[in-house]
């Protein structure tokens, strides 16, 4: 049997005798659901954030239709006939209107990649809240998620982690 040097870590130890070493007993992690359930939750966030920013896009359909009312491609003739101010004003209202949502969506879709974010960071929970309480909003993906993250969140040990 091979000789190893008084405290090297790698020796084997000694050989299992009846009341002598006895291996220690498995004692899972108690956090491990919790991490795993945060890591799902944050993957979930990842991907409603980007389904969101490509919704947000849609609206930019109706500020190219905004457009072509003002400048009168489609119509003809624009501001200059004889509705031509009303579809002025019915284009500027409708290039608002897909603007703001726009905006809305793509603020939206950022804050639900943050979350994701911070949910594998254990940072931010209020922020979390939050914005899972907006996320409850879009029926029917983003109120599961919503509603999972408050339930995960409420949890006495997922509190504790992110202190």
């Amino acid at each position: 049997m091979a000789q190893y040097p008084q405290g090297n870590p790698y020796a084997p130890g000694p050989p299992y005798q009846q009341g002598g070493y006895q291996p220690m007993p498995y004692q899972p992690d108690p956090y491990a659901e919790d991490k795993s359930h945060l890591n799902l939750l944050a993957i979930f966030y990842y991907v409603k954030g980007g389904l969101t920013l490509v919704g947000c896009l849609l609206p930019l359909i109706y500020v190219v239709i905004g457009v072509i009312m003002i400048f009168g491609g489609a119509a003809g003739g624009g501001g200059n006939g004889p509705n031509g101010e009303e579809l002025v004003v019915v284009g500027i209202v409708i290039i608002a209107i897909a603007g703001l949502i726009v905006l809305l969506l793509g603020t939206l879709g950022v804050c639900q990649i943050l979350t994701g974010r911070k949910l594998q960071t254990y940072q931010g929970r209020t922020f979390c809240l939050v914005v899972a309480g907006i996320t409850c909003l879009n029926i029917p993906l983003g109120t599961v998620l919503g509603i999972f993250t408050f339930i995960v969140l409420g949890r006495p040990t997922v509190q504790q982690r992110f202190r």
